[in-house]
């Protein structure tokens, strides 16, 4: 039953599993010692921005918490709002590469790469905005629900109270 559900969650959540891995291994190549951005002049720009480690820094953490974030929604409590945050934040660190290897002027597939990155987290992020908006539905009718069976009680108390034979 256990590996059904995990299946079951990690196929509806796949995209954004993909997104982790993709922030922990760019994150992971570019904090391994070596100059990676020194090998390539498309990644020169991005070293002028910030030190190769804080890019890989800020990449490793993002995947760290949203795995993190991931994880909570699917055992313990859904979040589906700040899965959709991450996406978007995710998309806006690969829109920003995909901009710098652009900028670069060098031919590149990184340049199709990271705009195909940065695009299906922006899909995630819809899919998780229509899950956080039904997740908000659900909640709103379930507060409906409650105010109309206390004012149901406060009817029924008040009436039987007035003399109920």
């Amino acid at each position: 039953m256990l590996l059904l559900e995990l299946r079951r969650y990690f196929r509806a959540r796949g995209l954004e599993w993909q997104g982790v891995a993709f922030l922990i291994g760019w994150g992971v190549m570019l904090l391994l010692p070596g100059p990676t951005f020194g090998h390539s002049p498309s990644y020169r720009d991005m070293g002028m921005v910030a030190a190769e480690e804080a890019w890989g820094s800020a990449f490793l953490v993002s995947g760290v918490l949203r795995a993190c974030a991931l994880t909570v929604n699917g055992m313990w409590r859904p979040c589906a709002h700040i899965r959709a945050a991450f996406a978007l934040m995710t998309a806006a660190m690969w829109f920003a590469v995909f901009l710098h290897l652009l900028w670069a002027g060098t031919q590149s597939t990184g340049v199709a790469l990271y705009l195909v990155m940065a695009t299906s987290e922006v899909i995630a992020a819809s899919q998780a905005a229509g899950d956080a908006a039904e997740l908000d539905k659900a909640a709103l009718r379930r507060r409906q629900d409650e105010q109309r069976r206390r004012e149901a009680r406060q009817r029924g108390g008040h009436h039987g109270a007035a003399g109920g034979i």
